[in-house]
């Protein structure tokens, strides 16, 4: 039995159909109203709709250019949440558009730890002083007595629907709070004072460890190590980047060496609760990758102390969930990547999140909702020894892993 009263998982061709029938619906009555009398002013909250997906392009590249002002690194742009459309490069930052432009992030990272903390705030208040900055240029283009009137000026209306829709983008993201474990602007500004070294040391390592999962995923290995290597070479000292030679080595099926290198580590690596949780983390994953039975025993104790020192990420929650279905503990497993799907917006994470629930689906017999974790495996992809499990899995049982 599924304990999770509203699980996260993809829609089936029915359950989208009926979705995009309510919106062409709601789409016409609301074209029905604009229209019945028409009047120009109407307009001002369909082009505040129409003008959203600019702001939030505003917002963002607000974001990259106080990282690039700063002398930060801008690795990954995300604008809007869904499927993926497409995605292309700026310099070394490469930009995914998804489906609904409703939201978005960057991935800004250090190249040095020097005044760390005031260039984070920085960058936090970049994306909404980019929106309060475009918004204030549009009302003095206007004049501002003029601009704050209502008028039936097509110019006008739009430039005010504009700049509205900038400001509610500004002012939202400046109230603090957290979404999906990740702190926004207000909250970003707010915390940057009070964050240590090991914070920053931990985001230096972010590119290289993403460049490093995005090989893994598509299953090159001399990529991955190659990657490695040369970050590690770069800044020898930082313990993050260290972890990623062991990441490789154990997906690379050494694990005798991918242990050797961790318990050197231990010995040498700074005893801050970020680190300790990493260390952790890779021991489980080593022993994951190894399909070792002595291993896996210990493993989920490695993963929920890293879950106690680093808190419930949804890495360590993914990683959690694997090694519960590893032993058989199906409910348990699904809670597990359930927290972990419903807490992440990285596509990488989210393919491992997909790839594990399509099998604990099946395992616990719950065929419609493996059929929908299972198409949506095959439309997203996965890690190799992800799809060379599902297909073990599935033989075992006589199905199709599609």
């Amino acid at each position: 039995m599924l304990h999770d009263p509203a699980p996260r998982r993809p829609l089936s061709p029915g359950e989208r159909w009926t979705g995009l029938g309510l919106s062409l619906l709601l789409f016409g009555l609301f074209v029905a109203d604009v229209l019945s009398p028409f009047e120009p002013r109407k307009l001002a909250f369909p082009l505040l709709l129409l003008f959203w997906a600019p702001a939030l392009v505003v917002h963002e590249c607000g974001h990259a250019l106080a990282a690039k002002l700063v002398g930060w690194r801008v690795t990954q742009m995300v604008l809007g949440v869904g499927p993926e459309l497409f995605r292309f490069r700026v310099g070394e930052t490469r930009v995914v558009v998804r489906a609904l432009l409703a939201e978005g992030y960057v991935v800004p990272t250090p190249r040095v730890a020097g005044l760390a903390r005031a260039k984070s705030a920085l960058v936090y208040a970049g994306g909404p002083g980019a929106e309060l900055l475009v918004a204030g240029a549009l009302a003095l283009a206007w004049g501002w007595g003029p601009f704050f009137v209502q008028s039936d000026s097509y110019p006008l209306i739009a430039c005010q629907s504009a700049a509205l829709a900038l400001t509610i983008g500004a002012v939202t993201n400046l109230v603090p709070h957290t979404l999906a474990g990740a702190a926004n602007d207000g909250m970003g500004i707010l915390l940057s004072p009070g964050l240590g070294l090991p914070h920053f040391t931990y985001l230096l390592a972010v590119p290289a460890s993403r460049a490093v999962e995005e090989a893994l995923h598509v299953g090159d290995l001399p990529l991955a190590a190659e990657t490695a290597d040369r970050a590690l070479a770069a800044h020898p000292d930082n313990p993050h980047l260290a972890l990623l030679r062991v990441r490789v080595l154990s997906a690379t099926g050494e694990t005798d060496a991918a242990v050797e290198a961790l318990e050197a580590l231990r010995e040498t690596a700074p005893r801050d609760p970020l680190v300790e949780a990493e260390l952790l983390h890779a021991a489980a994953l080593i022993a994951l990758y190894s399909q070792d039975p002595e291993l896996l025993g210990r493993a989920l104790q490695a993963v929920q102390a890293a879950i106690h020192a680093g808190g419930a990420s949804a890495r360590f929650e993914a990683t959690r969930g694997a090694l519960l279905y590893e032993q058989g503990r199906m409910d348990e497993a699904f809670a597990a990547l359930q927290r972990a799907y419903k807490g992440t917006r990285d596509p990488i994470l989210e393919d491992h999140c997909v790839a594990y629930l399509a099998l604990v689906t099946q395992a616990l017999g719950r065929s419609e909702d493996h059929s929908r974790f299972a198409r949506e495996l095959s439309r997203r992809g996965t890690h190799a020894h992800l799809q060379r499990k599902l297909a073990e899995a599935s033989a075992n049982v006589g199905g199709d892993p599609r």
